[in-house]
């Protein structure tokens, strides 16, 4: 038999536990054997198979701004950054933090301004977000980005 690791947080997929919930309903497997047979920690089938997890919820707090907004900000600040106006992470966390606090919605960050867990939060569920120096820009480029407003 294939000798598994000790340590398996984390490391096996939804289906992975699906089939170990289901092998115990179904065949009456015990815990440490349907842990070795699908490598899923035994703790967690137990959480999983007595109700204490539910199945499919990730570990840690939910997020605080809701996923259709966190994606149209995204868009925004990759958009400017394609028009030669890149932000900085403190820059897009101050966005954010603004953002939220218009919306009224509630939320743990310090201060009013996300934090880096946040950032790397932000990273992960929108790769597309790089963060780039400022450039020389030619005062042409600034009088583009300063426009006047006429009454």
């Amino acid at each position: 038999m294939e000798r598994t690791s000790k340590y398996l947080y984390g490391k096996y997929s939804e289906e992975q536990l699906k089939n170990a919930l289901d092998a115990l309903r179904d065949r009456g497997l015990l815990y440490s054997k349907a842990s070795k047979d699908f490598g899923v920690p035994k703790s967690t089938i137990k959480d999983h198979f007595n109700g204490q997890s539910v199945q499919g919820k990730k570990a840690g707090r939910a997020c605080s701004i809701p996923e259709d907004i966190e994606n149209n900000s995204v868009d925004k600040f990759i958009a400017a950054t394609a028009a030669g106006l890149p932000l900085t992470k403190r820059q897009v966390l101050v966005k954010l933090g603004i953002l939220v606090k218009n919306l009224g919605l509630k939320t743990q960050f310090k201060n009013g301004v996300p934090g880096d867990n946040c950032w790397r939060a932000l990273k992960s569920r929108g790769p597309d977000l790089v963060i780039r120096k400022f450039e020389s820009c030619p005062t042409n480029c600034m009088r583009r980005v300063n426009y006047a407003v006429v009454d």
